[in-house]
């Protein structure tokens, strides 16, 4: 996923997620460079249990930067991502995920 400022960002917003129906934290991967996940692929269940963090501090930028990684969901349903500054949430996203064969 790609997040891009469209204002100057002067604080760092901090990003968490999780899934709706039961509070299941979503884990991201995010870095300042790139990154690629690791040979061979973990399956989502490995991933979820090894790589990420549930917490990830997108820093300051200009308008038009971004800050790029991965949204690593264990299983399908339904997730909430929240966007927050100083403890109080600036925004949120709901997000349908389902896997290839139940489109």
């Amino acid at each position: 996923m790609i997040i891009r400022a469209e204002h100057d960002l002067t604080q760092t917003v901090g990003m968490r997620g999780y899934r709706c129906s039961d509070g299941r934290p979503l884990r991201f991967q995010f870095t300042d460079g790139s990154y690629t996940l690791p040979t061979p692929p973990f399956s989502d269940y490995q991933m979820q249990q090894v790589l990420g963090q549930t917490d990830v501090a997108l820093h300051p930028t200009t308008p038009g930067g971004d800050h790029s990684g991965y949204a690593l969901f264990s299983s399908q349903g339904q997730w909430a991502i929240t966007l927050e500054r100083s403890g109080t949430v600036v925004g949120l996203v709901r997000l349908d995920v389902r896997t290839a064969a139940t489109r």
